[in-house]
């Protein structure tokens, strides 16, 4: 139960992105590069440690984390912000097939429906905003889909080592990656503000949570419980800006949730069951 705690916290705070990049006004890859050199600085600030030495499974970590970080933000740059989301969420399935292979881990026929009812309800929620075009938006995104559940498989495999290295890693890939595009707007105080809480709270604080939860659930879970995450985005801008979500997102929005709850009551009382 505190893994799965964990991964809510850190689902809230990724869900705020939507609504503090309202007050950036900077480049996408410029903002990447930003805010993951702040997370970087704020996971070694809180785990009071510096990566030295890493190994090969913790440098694999680290570039699987800068992929998904780097191809979601170009992702949301050219495709909509609904294709790039549901492309990213499509990781479970990708978790599911990875996660028997690599972690053998046993992947049941309720967390295929679990996955399948997501997705669905992600496609309903987003239903408005998908689109077929934008060809190049929309392999980034899935890229950024297959980089997160090879993230999550790779955190989760990793033994002697810990997550949070990579993770600190490739913050600092990122913030590389995009370095170039750094200048590339206007930083004034309302974008300073927006970075600063970016990457010290929506992605440093996030992963540190998500990292300390990662050992105490399975790699399906690491990504099932997290798909909160896009469909709190509304919920912060309609209390900050008073848009209402549409019935038909409200809808998708109520299979998702309902079905996360599901599998986290299921598996709670699997392993209740096993104890």
């Amino acid at each position: 139960m505190k893994g799965t705690l964990l991964l809510l916290a850190a689902a809230v705070l990724w869900s705020m992105g939507g609504l503090l990049i309202k007050l950036v006004d900077v480049s996408p890859m410029g903002v990447s590069s930003a805010r993951s050199l702040i997370a970087a600085c704020t996971l070694m600030l809180l785990t009071q440690k510096i990566p030295r030495a890493p190994g090969s499974a913790t440098i694999l970590g680290g570039l699987l984390y800068a992929g998904t970080v780097t191809s979601f933000v170009i992702a949301t740059r050219y495709t909509t912000a609904a294709n790039a989301i549901v492309l990213q969420y499509a990781a479970p399935i990708y978790v599911a097939l990875l996660s028997g292979a690599v972690l053998r881990e046993r992947v049941m026929p309720r967390d295929w429906t679990a996955v399948v009812l997501i997705l669905i309800g992600l496609c309903i929620f987003f239903a408005d905003g998908l689109t077929v075009g934008n060809n190049f938006g929309n392999c980034m995104g899935l890229l950024s889909g297959l980089c997160f559940a090879s993230m999550v498989v790779s955190l989760k495999a990793m033994k002697g080592h810990q997550p949070v290295d990579a993770v600190i890693i490739g913050n600092l890939i990122a913030a590389l990656v995009g370095a170039p595009w750094v200048l590339d707007g206007q930083w004034d105080a309302s974008s300073l503000l927006g970075v600063l809480l970016l990457g010290s709270t929506q992605l440093g604080l996030s992963y540190f949570l998500y990292t300390r939860a990662i050992s105490m659930v399975t790699a399906l879970q690491a990504v099932l419980i997290p798909v909160v995450e896009p469909l709190l985005n509304p919920l912060w801008v309609y209390l900050w800006m008073g848009e209402r979500p549409s019935g038909i997102a409200t809808t998708g929005a109520i299979i998702v949730l309902a079905t996360v709850v599901w599998r986290a009551i299921s598996q709670r009382a699997l392993s209740l069951a096993a104890a």
